[in-house]
């Protein structure tokens, strides 16, 4: 499996960015397998599953807490995704944990949230996928 890690400090627009990827996957063609379903206290984060370009594609935003994206990473690996797309806190998650996904991506959010860096942002990961 692939992992698409976007870092960045909190409220520095992760999960703005990947509800962005996800729109814009809809609008390509992509199919939901598992509906975007909100997680957590935070209305805007969510996980789901889709379909494109013949590959299953997982999205998950609950970043802030290190060990939902190590149980996120092992429970989608599982179902069988292709890539999983995750934000992650800078101070979450050590990343060595993503030495175990050779073909790891990652992609720190250093810009402050804004409209631009989340496009910016956006197209870069999905050109990762």
């Amino acid at each position: 499996m692939k992992v698409i890690l976007l870092s960045g400090a909190p409220n520095s627009g992760k999960t703005t960015t990947l509800n962005k990827v996800y729109d814009e996957l809809i609008g390509l063609g992509a199919v939901p397998l598992r509906p975007k379903k909100q997680l957590g206290g935070n209305p805007n984060d969510f996980e789901c599953v889709l379909t494109y370009m013949a590959k299953q594609i997982a999205i998950f935003t609950m970043g802030d807490f290190s060990i939902e994206v190590i149980h996120a990473m092992s429970f989608y690996e599982g179902m069988g995704c292709d890539v999983l797309i995750v934000a992650n806190s800078d101070k979450a998650m050590p990343i060595k944990r993503l030495s175990r996904y050779p073909s790891n991506v990652h992609i720190w959010k250093t810009m402050p949230l804004n409209d631009k860096s989340n496009e910016s942002d956006k197209n870069l990961i999905i050109s990762h996928i």
